[in-house]
């Protein structure tokens, strides 16, 4: 059996449950009319978190996939794409029930398109890779990759500011050209740094970083409203996966494919438990560890499943 890396396997775990969060946040953009001092600190620091440390989870995602792509095998990168692709369709099918009664047809080939809610993340990865496929041939220069990385997402940022709330609006900035691309990239050429030799640099980044995630969500706090695409993430995303891959231990996975491919089953899966828990209770932090449990359970059903399909993961 191949080797995997374990660590950087229960990490992305640990990503899947705080995008888990991001859909199911502790505490809304709205403080509590309640005004005493232990509402206002539960609200404060489940802002932080739910509004805040989660948004590392899908940059982190795209940095791992990134890092992993071969694009000097092109029969590699297409067979990858035609994957991702099958398992768009697969899964868009699977939610079609979901979000075609609410939409009308023009809305709805748009949205189908693009991505339904959390769907939109495997466009978004396609569309960066084949971006990066086509301009890592004609640039070769790092620095000038990263500064194009970095204005495009300041694109999306701005564009973002406009109206950051609503599905169909949200697919001008989140995207694989001002969110998706910046991120594959980063990991893409993180391959070709010494890893090792970062161990003091990477501390100091994921410090910065951290406060200035911290201090974004505080600005957002403040004005009432959430962003996808905060300029934090720039700095501490890439920071914290060198860290995880500076403390990596590889193995053989034992659990033959559960923990490997347990983060991307919960991913996609999650909107389904979300839709069925909140039949039966609102989400908040008291329940959230059952919504976690549960599409724990339920991503291993989905593992077990995907053995005869092998179109979902």
């Amino acid at each position: 059996m191949k080797e995997r890396n374990i660590t950087l396997d229960y990490f992305k775990i640990i990503l899947s449950i705080l995008v888990i969060n991001i859909h199911a946040p502790f505490v809304s953009i709205y403080p509590p009319t309640d005004s005493g001092f232990w509402s206002q600190l539960g609200y404060v620091s489940g802002w932080f978190f739910s509004h805040g440390i989660t948004k590392i989870a899908v940059p982190l995602f795209f940095i791992i996939n990134g890092f992993f792509l071969d694009l000097s095998n092109t029969s590699k990168v297409i067979k990858y794409i035609k994957r991702l692709f099958i398992m768009y369709i697969a899964w868009a099918l699977f939610y079609l029930p979901i979000y075609y009664p609410y939409l009308d047809t023009a809305t709805f080939i748009r949205v189908f398109a693009t991505g339904f809610f959390h769907l939109w993340y495997l466009p978004g990865l396609i569309g960066a890779i084949v971006i990066l496929f086509f301009v890592n041939k004609i640039i070769k220069n790092k620095i000038i990759l990263i500064l194009i990385a970095i204005i495009l997402f300041g694109i999306g940022y701005m564009i973002q500011m406009k109206d950051p709330y609503t599905n169909v609006e949200m697919i001008k900035y989140r995207n694989c050209l001002f969110f998706g691309f910046p991120f594959v990239l980063f990991g893409y050429l993180l391959k070709t740094f010494n890893i090792k030799q970062l161990k003091s640099t990477v501390i100091i980044l994921i410090t910065i970083g951290f406060v200035f995630l911290m201090s974004e969500s505080y600005l957002y706090m403040i004005q009432q409203k959430t962003n996808n695409l905060m300029f934090s993430l720039l700095i501490l995303c890439p920071a914290l996966f060198i860290f995880v891959l500076q403390h990596s231990k590889t193995g053989i996975d034992k659990s033959e494919g559960v923990i490997s491919q347990l983060s991307t089953a919960v991913y996609y899966i999650h909107p389904m438990v979300l839709r069925w828990t909140s039949l039966l209770f609102a989400v908040n932090i008291i329940s959230f560890p059952y919504i976690v449990i549960t599409s724990l359970v339920t991503g291993v059903l989905l593992i077990k499943c995907n053995k005869y399909f092998k179109i979902l993961l």
